[in-house]
């Protein structure tokens, strides 16, 4: 007899295929105008899923891999993690994560006028701030 278990809708297979997708465009685009409207935020007008990779800049520096990351017209990009399991050090990857993405859309020389803004996007299974 198999026993098969069933996929959780938040694991990393059913997130990427649902949002990276070709052909699934609005539904990422719905997703994070959903929370850009509940934030108060502009909304995006078009969006298009990215490698999630942060490449290494230096032999000494971290991977970081997202679950997902999209780039909208106006160059703003998209950080989109989903994470059931409570780690303590989660808050400090996602803050890496998106420091690593701000800080690497500039190369030596460059204009600090060329950053455009990061938004993380962090749905969690747990409460991650105890405090609200």
């Amino acid at each position: 007899m198999s026993y098969t278990r069933p996929i959780k809708a938040t694991s990393d297979t059913v997130v990427h295929f649902l949002f990276t997708s070709k052909g699934n465009e609005d539904i990422l685009l719905g997703f994070i105008n959903a929370v850009l409207a509940d934030a108060g935020m502009p909304l995006a007008r078009k969006v298009w899923p990215k490698t999630p990779f942060n490449p290494k800049t230096f032999v000494t520096d971290k991977n970081t891999v997202m679950d997902i990351k999209a780039e909208a017209k106006d160059g703003k990009t998209f950080l989109i993690e989903f994470q059931v399991a409570d780690h303590d050090y989660f808050e400090n990857r996602m803050l890496y994560y998106w420091a690593r993405t701000y800080s690497g859309q500039l190369g030596e020389g460059e204009r600090y006028e060329k950053l455009h803004p990061v938004v993380s996007i962090i749905v969690v299974g747990f409460s991650m701030f105890e405090e609200l």
